[in-house]
């Protein structure tokens, strides 16, 4: 009779669909892959050793590992780096992990420099920034300024600022004018343009003094209808004043909104 002693006792085996199930006589079960169960010599009754058990689970786990490594960069690029880290959760050891990468490799499915030029590429057409570039490079281990600046000329990047300038401006158009210079900076920052090339072309930005009346007036209104109910006439559009000037309204645009909106008790 076999013994359980040093080990487990496999009871069956069943074919499920693409994978094997070995079965024990403890009625816990595994589910292995084809490429598993022909690499170990496997029966109903055979004892597996604690050591065979551990060495079974590490092989289906680098197996499954490579060919979910392979399937997933079939799809899309990854850099070396973030193929590790995936790879690494799945409980590889750092060897095991590199060899994965260099079939990866061998087979033309992972490359830095490709990953690189494809980030370049994708994010000239997204109208990024260098830094914006530079960063999702850092964030993949890639680390080479110099391959981005001979990628992504100073030109280009004018030309992709300038594009997402005029972006920005149809998106907070209905901002005062300081909100929208405020808001207009933040959105180039976050797509990765240096604050002296943002600096400069937000100074294109005109000023339109009708459209801002007619902003100041829409914004007066509706906190003029909040504020009634808490302060007396006098209070009121002292707030009233205080909070538009705190949005950066011009202090004689105010005035001049002011006057004609409720100019008998301004």
């Amino acid at each position: 009779m076999p013994s359980a002693a040093n080990g487990k006792v496999i009871d069956k085996i069943v074919f499920v669909k693409n994978k094997i199930k070995i079965i024990f006589n403890n009625a816990d079960d595994l589910l292995i892959s084809k490429e598993t169960y022909a690499q170990f010599f496997l029966y109903p009754n055979k004892v597996l050793s604690n050591q065979e058990f551990c060495e079974l689970i590490a092989y289906e786990n680098i197996n499954e590992s490579r060919k979910y490594a392979f399937k997933i960069a079939s799809n899309r690029l990854y850099s070396k780096k973030q193929m590790k880290d995936k790879l690494l959760k799945r409980g590889l050891f750092d060897h095991e992990v590199e060899q994965i990468i260099k079939e990866l490799q061998e087979s033309n499915l992972l490359s830095d420099q490709e990953y690189l030029e494809e980030t370049i590429r994708e994010s000239k057409l997204k109208r990024y920034g260098s830094k914006r570039i530079q960063q999702r490079l850092k964030e993949a281990g890639i680390k080479d300024d110099k391959l981005v600046r001979e990628n992504y000329t100073q030109d280009e990047e004018i030309e992709n600022l300038n594009v997402a300038f005029e972006q920005a401006k149809i998106i907070y158009q209905n901002k005062n004018f300081v909100k929208q210079k405020e808001a207009i900076f933040r959105f180039l920052k976050s797509r990765g343009f240096e604050t002296e090339m943002i600096s400069q072309i937000i100074e294109k930005l005109n000023y339109d003094h009708q459209k801002e009346i007619e902003i100041l007036k829409k914004e007066a209104r509706s906190l003029f209808q909040t504020l009634k109910v808490r302060y007396n006439e006098e209070e009121l559009i002292a707030i009233l004043k205080k909070k538009m000037l705190a949005r950066g309204y011009r202090y004689e645009d105010v005035k001049e909104v002011l006057e004609e909106l409720y100019g008998e008790i301004y």
